[in-house]
């Protein structure tokens, strides 16, 4: 009954596989040079160099990965491994969840294959590698070994901070409905997570220490994602400022001009200023502070003309973040039924079929993108409730952890990007169905 009886030989094919083609990809298309991939590899020079990354929403563990890649290849040769592991990986997983080589094989295939991994194998995106950490996380947890996964689980806070909170749950779940272990054990096992993870933080604790004169936990990156999410001017669900400049300078990537938020209801508090921008004949843009001195604007001029900026430095950061915080709190306090109503929207955006981006936008992405979804989605779903696999306990973490995430989008800002660290789940499901519907059809 078996298709794949050497699957060995079967992964070492599709892994091949996928790293040529990634290779190939990576030389064959014209990618755009994005900003967030060259902030990694900035903040990673920092905290090498100075143990202080200037930016106030990056962690340093891919920032150091991005570093090193720039430093010994001229393209994302690091991605590009990640990524060819992770097939492997999910390989693991899936066989761990359903005891079967033929499911767990063609969801190594279907990661292989997977239009949006290799898009972010070939680009400096950070989701190849927490992902990479994430599937070590859960493959221990499922080979009942709790300090290894504690490890991968708190390496990658370090990368990106979601999944935080949700990891004790995520333990608490294993050691109770998987492991069937007794209050003590389970407490015993829950108390080895704490350490570690209190281990592994500790330097980038002391590093914010240093830098910020307080404890701050992870970054400063919340506040602004939940105030962008929550706030008057939010129509997308997105958390998107493009203006003028934009245009100007990036007109391959940017067609019209899209503010989900801005600062002007900060105006006169601490931590923000008013700036006023003129643009020359050559297109551009000079900024003046508000004063009476050289190189400054009549403040009576800047109030009509100005826009609200965040000020530099460090205690700044700290009083926006909290200014962030407390506003999209009142704004939900104040606006319930539109928070929800936004919560759907963000919904939407973050299972959209297609990119909403104008360099992704052409028919062909759009065509990849929408079949792909299409599929996946109707497979994913048949995989979840065939044989009534909702039940299935060994599903539960990786169904707790999709709709955590998800719900973590709808109350800060959504897009497709987010989504990806989610999709590795839809694929063990959806090679459940093929495999359910290849043995009927065999029959």
């Amino acid at each position: 009954m078996f298709v794949f009886k050497n699957e060995n030989y079967v992964l070492s094919i599709i892994m091949i596989s996928s790293f040529l083609l990634k290779i190939l990809i990576i030389n064959i298309v014209n990618l755009p040079n994005f900003v967030d991939s060259q902030a990694y590899v900035k903040a990673g020079y920092e905290v090498l160099n100075y143990f202080e990354i200037e930016k106030n929403i990056i962690m340093p563990l891919y920032s150091i990965v991005s570093f090193y890649n720039e430093k010994f290849f001229n393209f994302y040769f690091f991605n590009i491994i990640f990524s060819t592991a992770n097939i492997y990986l999910i390989f693991l997983i899936t066989k761990k969840i359903f005891l079967n080589t033929n499911i767990a094989v063609i969801s190594a295939i279907l990661m292989a294959i997977y239009p949006f991994n290799i898009f972010y194998a070939v680009t400096g995106f950070s989701e190849t590698f927490f992902l990479f950490l994430l599937f070590l996380g859960f493959y221990f947890l499922y080979d009942k070994k709790i300090l290894p996964s504690a490890i991968f689980f708190s390496l990658s806070i370090l990368c990106r901070p979601l999944g935080e909170l949700i990891y004790p749950i995520i333990f608490l779940y294993f050691l109770a409905l998987i492991y069937n272990y007794k209050i003590k054990l389970i407490f015993i096992n829950l108390l080895k997570y704490l350490i570690v993870y209190i281990l592994i933080m500790s330097p980038w604790w002391y590093h914010n220490y240093l830098k910020y004169g307080e404890f701050v936990r992870l970054n400063l990156g919340f506040g602004l994602t939940f105030y962008a999410g929550n706030n008057p001017l939010n129509k997308t669900g997105g958390g998107v400022i493009i203006d003028d400049d934009d245009l100007r300078k990036f007109p391959e990537r940017f067609s019209k001009v899209v503010k989900d938020y801005d600062f002007e209801d900060f105006k006169g508090k601490s931590g923000f200023e008013l700036k006023v921008d003129y643009v020359d004949e050559n297109g551009d843009v000079e900024t003046f502070e508000l004063g009476y001195g050289e190189n400054k604007i009549d403040p009576d001029l800047g109030y009509s003309l100005g826009e609200v900026r965040r000020t530099k430095g460090i205690k700044a950061a700290l009083l926006r973040e909290r200014h962030f915080k407390d506003a999209a709190l009142s704004y939900i306090k104040n606006n319930p039924l539109k928070f929800i109503e936004n919560m759907f929207i963000k919904f939407k955006r973050f299972w959209n079929l297609a990119p909403k981006t104008q360099e992704f936008s052409s028919n062909f992405y759009n065509f990849v993108s929408v079949f792909t979804m299409l599929l996946l989605y109707f497979f994913s779903i048949s995989g979840l409730f065939l044989n009534k696999n909702f039940k299935n306990l060994k599903l539960g973490p990786l169904l707790i952890f999709l709709f955590y995430v998800n719900l973590v989008h709808m109350i800060t800002i959504s897009s497709i990007r987010y989504r990806f660290i989610v999709e590795w789940i839809l694929i063990i499901l959806a090679s459940y169905s093929l495999n359910y519907f290849y043995v009927r059809i065999k029959k």
